[in-house]
């Protein structure tokens, strides 16, 4: 029996385990008339503390759909500008998916016989090219961390995996501030997870993104805002958080702000620790054999995080100013696997014991600088900025595999490895962005140039006797330079009340070169050099069906 076909049965059982552990609503909120109303919002909060779970809006026919939603007590509120907001009973969530009773929104007599203004801001707000998730001033979001706020997002899924997908399509890039966050896998889950809830002003979730954003955002771009307050004055705020559950996990953050006339400068620091754990029980049948697992793992983690920037006012038209960030985290993580193995026709007689007490040390740094420059006048708008961005991540692994026999006091077999997967990326970019009024539209022209630079290692080795010696094999090392000259062309236009069009082109210069280094010689290669240009031409023509509920505030 092979540790890879044990391997591959773990992931499978994993899988089956965690999906059936989440369900699905779904539902319609029509108006009086019975029809079906779109872009309502519908919140789902938790019987327990009534937290919000999940936040999200319905589509053009007035039906929603909540997946990926923890077993367990619920309700719902329904609401739209105009009409009542309605509260839905408590049900209860199981494995099955929960077909939520019809939800009917009355008018509400109130809202219509006078206009009110207040300062707050709509939880969800449907424009054009994205949905907005305001997270700032929401009670719900209060403790949380940057990836829960996504879990609570419009459209947006996080898996048990921490993959996150919008609209259910994957490849989704993550901005901060309108910059590109160059991170996937972990390292995206751990710099999330090192964001407070208290930094972010809003989340925008952009689904059509138009010719002035990388090609790469066509499968969806998730944009997170940060605070920075526009009130004359000072103000600080301190929060923190603490949970237990098996361990104690908790977050504080400082934020404070100061606005004159002449500047405004701002900044945050937080501090998170604690442990995560998870404990996993599969029993399964695969091949002619019973595998009978228990998987505990633990996560120690702590990190903290920076930022500062401040904005002088030149003049009544002329803004310039710098924003630096930092954030380090560090974990350890242990994972204590153990397999029972037996033969299908026999279940109960173990034939061998798998154990696997596996290790992973990780340390992650990075650090950001920018520096803008802003001109309005008018309809007139220009936009400066440079930035560069350095990541520097230091993973260890260590990846025992024991087979002993049924009595747990021999060992059969054994194969110990461990490797190391430092990554180093730079980031330079610079870019300018223009936008004018013409032809009775908007139109905006801009360029960018970016230089990536990636070092990415694989160190693999094998230990004997308690030696570790490198397997030249397995292990490399990939570097990776990238410039990126860009330009583009976008005009929008409404044609009346309702609809609304856009056409855009973007071109691209890539020249890119690729350096796969082995550690033996008969395994080296020639580097690869790139250099090409690629057009992406853009249209869209979109429909409000209901005008008052879109929000033209940026």
């Amino acid at each position: 029996m092979s540790i890879r076909f044990l391997l591959v049965c773990a992931v499978i059982s994993t899988s089956l385990f965690l999906s059936a552990q989440n369900s699905s609503i779904s539902g319609i909120i029509n108006d009086e008339k019975g029809i079906g109303i779109p872009f309502a919002t519908i919140i789902l909060k938790s019987q327990k503390d009534s937290s919000m779970v999940k936040a999200d809006i319905t589509s053009e026919n007035g039906k929603f759909l909540l997946e990926m939603i923890p077993q367990g007590r619920y309700f719902t509120e329904s609401s739209y500008i105009g009409l009542t907001t309605h509260v839905s009973t408590v049900f209860e969530l199981g494995k099955s998916p929960f077909i939520h009773p019809p939800v009917s929104l009355m008018a509400d007599a109130k809202q219509l016989d006078e206009v009110l203004v207040t300062a707050q801001r709509a939880l969800i707000e449907v424009k054009p090219d994205r949905t907005v998730f305001n997270v700032q001033g929401t009670i719900n979001s209060a403790g949380e961390n940057g990836l829960n706020i996504l879990r609570k997002a419009p459209g947006v899924l996080v898996d048990n995996n921490n993959n996150i997908t919008v609209l259910g399509r994957a490849g989704v890039l993550l901005y901060v501030d309108g910059k590109r966050i160059p991170l996937r896998g972990d390292d995206l889950t751990n710099y999330l997870q090192n964001l407070s809830s208290e930094q972010i002003d809003k989340i925008d979730i952009i689904t059509n993104p138009g010719s002035k954003y990388e090609a790469q955002g066509n499968a969806g771009i998730i944009d997170i805002r940060l605070k920075k307050d526009k009130n004359l004055g000072g103000n600080s705020s301190i929060s923190g958080s603490y949970g237990h559950g098996r361990y104690g996990q908790g977050n504080i953050n400082a934020n404070g702000n100061y606005r004159n006339k002449k500047m405004n400068t701002f900044g945050g620091l937080g501090y998170n620790k604690g442990v995560r754990w998870n404990k996993m029980l599969f029993d399964t049948y695969q091949n002619g054999f019973r595998l009978n697992e228990s998987n505990i793992s633990t996560s120690d983690y702590d990190g903290w995080n920076g930022r500062w920037g401040t904005d002088f006012f030149i003049s009544t038209k002329s803004t310039i100013g710098f924003i630096v960030g930092a954030q380090t985290n560090s974990s350890l993580s242990k994972s204590n696997n153990l397999t029972y193995i037996s033969n299908q026709a026999k279940p109960a007689q173990i034939d061998s014991i798998l154990t696997a007490p596996n290790t992973s040390d990780s340390e992650r740094n990075q650090a950001t600088f920018n520096i803008n420059y802003a001109y309005e006048s008018g309809k007139n708008k220009l936009t400066l900025d440079a930035d560069y961005g350095s990541f520097r991540n230091q993973n260890d692994h260590i990846q025992p595999n024991l087979y002993y026999d049924p009595s747990r006091t021999n060992i059969i077999s054994q194969n110990l490895n461990t490797y190391n997967t430092p990554v180093t990326i730079n980031i330079a970019t610079a870019k300018a962005d223009f936008t004018t009024e013409a032809w009775g539209g908007n139109l905006d022209i801009g360029t960018k140039f970016s230089n990536v630079v990636t070092d990415n290692k694989f160190l693999f080795y094998n230990v004997l006797n308690g030696v570790s010696e490198r397997n030249d094999n397995r292990s490399n090392q990939f570097k990776y330079d990238e410039n990126v000259i860009a330009g583009y062309l976008n005009y929008s236009r409404k044609l009346n009340a309702k609809w609304n069009a856009s056409a855009g082109l973007r071109v691209e210069n890539t020249n890119a070169t690729g350096d796969l280094i082995a550690f033996l010689p008969q395994l080296e290669e020639a580097p690869v050099d790139f250099n090409y240009n690629s057009f992406f031409p853009s249209a869209g023509l979109t429909y409000q069906h209901h005008p008052e509920h879109f929000s033209e505030n940026n």
